[in-house]
């Protein structure tokens, strides 16, 4: 096979304050300083909506083929288009909430912090689980 084939984009899910971080022995305390600092694809998209409007109309899965997540944690107008396919990760139905979260981010667009996919028509639900019933998802 020749030429360029498609690029797989893979989207973080986690629950607020759960991101994975990577660590050598030892340097435990420096990567969690490092952590707070930095944003994963789900958190830059929250920030992203915030400060530009014309994201707020995309899904989290469809952010990739718009815009471009340059490793320095922020999404950046993608100038020129590739053959992308986009990839959440999956989660297993006995992660409960972070279930939940996922499928809210399939279909809630515009969302700033975590709270934003807990609200529906202008009600925060205490869990993910009960926002998804209350959309009938």
């Amino acid at each position: 096979m020749h030429g360029q084939s498609h690029v797989v984009c893979r989207l973080a899910v986690h629950m607020p304050g759960e991101q994975q971080i990577y660590y050598q022995h030892g340097q435990a305390e420096k990567a969690i300083q490092q952590a707070q600092q930095r944003h994963t694809n789900l958190t830059a998209w929250f920030e992203l909506n915030q400060n530009d409007i014309t994201a707020n109309q995309y899904f989290y899965c469809d952010i990739p083929h718009h815009y471009v997540f340059n490793r320095t944690t922020k999404w950046t107008k993608r100038e020129r288009s590739s053959n992308l396919i986009t990839r959440m990760y999956s989660v297993s139905p006995n992660q409960g909430e972070k279930l939940y979260l996922r499928i809210l981010l399939l279909h809630v667009s515009g969302a700033k912090p975590f709270e934003d996919l807990r609200t529906v028509q202008c009600h925060t639900f205490p869990t993910f689980r009960e926002a998804c019933i209350s959309l009938r998802l």
